[in-house]
Parts: structure tokens; sequence; C-alpha cells
């Protein structure tokens, strides 16, 4: 938690709609006005404070402000933010396809796979189980868009005091297998 999932993959975002990529962000955890103001204060360099209470300093951060917005405006063909919260497996991959079909996706970032349930309601498997079954259905809907899925995951807390390794992927080894 708080190491910078979210925003290390929507610096990707950005910089893949700065290339001319399509990509579509499931935020699970945030909701897409937050995300959006993120993707505004990345862009322009404005922290993200100063553009929510519009406490601007100068009038060369509000330009900046306007520019990006103006700019992220104009990439909105790009860009699709899905926000969710308590999404079944089977509900992303549906929505995934429609978006896929309807604007031929480059990409799929999806923040983040601990959140996504499984639709079958088996509240008695455990937890790795379920997360693995998620992991092999999003591996399984990466190859049938062929596109690739950026799937953040946390990392459990033993890895705190040092740089994290795939096997300090949480809840399940099978990520670090599907990836």
């Amino acid at each position: 938690p708080s190491i910078g999932k979210t925003a290390f993959a929507i610096s990707m975002m950005l910089n893949m709609i700065n290339n001319g990529k399509k990509v579509a962000f499931f935020s699970l955890e945030m909701p897409g006005t937050k995300i959006a103001t993120r993707m505004l204060s990345m862009d322009s360099k404005v922290p993200a404070g100063k553009i929510n209470t519009a406490k601007h300093t100068d009038s060369d951060e509000f330009m900046r402000v306007m520019n990006s917005a103006d700019r992220l405006f104009s990439k909105g063909d790009q860009m699709f933010i899905v926000d969710v919260a308590n999404i079944s497996l089977t509900d992303l991959r549906g929505k995934a396809r429609l978006i896929h079909k309807e604007h031929k996706l480059d990409c799929i970032v999806i923040d983040y796979i601990g959140l996504i349930s499984l639709s079958s309601g088996r509240s008695d498997m455990p937890n790795h189980e379920k997360v693995s079954q998620i992991s092999k259905g999003l591996k399984s809907l990466a190859r049938e868009l062929k596109i690739p899925l950026v799937v953040l995951c946390q990392v459990s807390r033993d890895s705190e005091e040092r740089a994290p390794i795939l096997s300090n992927l949480r809840d399940s080894g099978s990520i670090e297998q599907d990836a």
C-alpha cells in the first residue's frame, strides 16, 4: 500500500495515450474523477491538492492546468476510465470486450487484482485460489483480445524493508506464473 502503484499505472497510461495508443483503465479502488485529477496533475506538473482546491500560486500553474486539461480532453477518444467497485471477473471481461470492440484498444490497465471477485460466489474458496482463477481469467482475456493487460497487485508486507520481487505478490504465485 502507498508505494505508488496507481501513480505508476496512470503515468504509463499517459505515456501510452501521448504516443497515440488507446487505453482502458479499470479503477476498482478509486473514483474516476480522482484518476482524472491525478492524470491532470501529472500532465501539468501541478500538485493535485492545488487542482482540487483551485489554489494556484501563480498564473503559470493555472495556464499549465488549463493547457493540460485541453490536451487530455482532445485525447478523450484514446482513454477510457472505468470506475466500478466490487466488479466480478465476468463483468470486467464483458466491459473490456465491449470497449475493445467499439474502440480497438491497445492496452488495458487494471487497478488492482485483489479487488476483482469471482462470479461463482464461492466464498469458502481460499483467497490464493480465487486470485489464481482471476489471474488465469485475465491472461485468457489478454490472449483473446490480443493486447497486453497491465494488472496491479499488492505485495506482501514482508517486502516493506527491501525492494519487492515477484514472489512477494500477495496471495498467489500463479500471478507470477501467468505473467
